[in-house]
């Protein structure tokens, strides 16, 4: 939303979140650069939705909410720019895309990873062929964190959890499912939790699987084998993989591996990166 505020062709109208501390942060953030206090907001994206004046939306929402508000914001005739990860499966995902060629609506896919020069000129090193030819490219990102309290807890105050909840499996609202430090010492885990979201290997992975396909984007030109392992934890609120080495083998002979670093999970061989350390620093 700071991006947006920024442009001057752009009038940041409405605001809407399940959270009361969420909304009351964006508001004043939209007030400040204003210097008013015209912004609207609401909790039911339904009624943002249903504002002929809107054009576009921004849509931020826990991981699992993303193709639903997407869905509906096509149907209502909104433009979209929608955070990473995109959705919880391919069908999902094709879902939005034949929706919004319908409705002829225009989508962004939040990876901004392709705005910085760095990943731009490494991929237009790669595509003109100055590094030779490629045979091998590896990819890492942070894996899911284990662990996470599973004792209920209070719906936090100013907190819409049946809303938050949607499509999700109802479950009761456990310590720090949607917020860190409530209570005190907890952190956020839905981000870790497969009601919720994929987990880092799709949540974070999406930003560097993404610049090795704009680097090699004849990886989807044809079939390929996928191989891998992974770990996933049975204790805790947190059940995503924690640890995984996956070896993607592309149509034209082209190897991918994508390993995940530790984030608190207990050293393996799926986590081990040291050969990749020594190389690359």
């Amino acid at each position: 939303m700071g991006g947006f505020l920024a442009q001057p062709d752009v009038q940041v109208v409405m605001l809407c979140d399940m959270a009361k501390r969420n909304l009351d942060q964006a508001v004043n953030q939209v007030n400040k650069k204003y210097q008013n206090s015209d912004v609207k907001s609401c909790g039911d994206f339904r009624e943002l939705l249903a504002r002929k004046d809107i054009d576009a939306v921004l849509i931020a929402t826990a991981d699992h909410w993303h193709l639903p508000v997407g869905i509906a914001a096509a149907k209502a005739g909104k433009d979209m720019y929608i955070e990473k990860p995109l959705g919880l499966s391919v069908e999902e995902d094709q879902m939005l895309r034949k929706l919004c060629q319908e409705k002829q609506r225009i989508f962004q896919f939040g990876t901004q990873q392709r705005s910085d020069r760095e990943f731009r000129r490494t991929c237009e090193f790669v595509r003109n062929g100055k590094i030779g030819k490629l045979k091998q490219i590896n990819v890492w990102c942070s894996a899911s964190r284990p662990g996470g309290s599973t004792k209920e807890a209070p719906v936090p105050e100013g907190l819409n959890y049946e809303m938050w909840l949607g499509p999700a499996p109802k479950t009761p609202y456990t310590e720090g499912k949607c917020f860190d430090n409530i209570p005190p010492g907890a952190w956020k885990t839905w981000w870790f939790n497969y009601d919720y979201a994929l987990g880092f290997i799709a949540g974070w992975g999406v930003h560097p699987l993404d610049i090795a396909y704009w680097g090699h984007p004849e990886m989807m030109s044809g079939p390929m084998e996928i191989e891998g392992k992974a770990i996933i934890p049975t204790q805790g609120a947190c059940n995503t993989s924690v640890a995984w080495d996956v070896t993607f083998t592309f149509a034209n002979g082209v190897r991918m591996r994508y390993k995940g670093t530790r984030n608190g999970a207990e050293a393996c061989e799926l986590n081990d990166l040291s050969e990749w350390k020594s190389r690359y620093g």
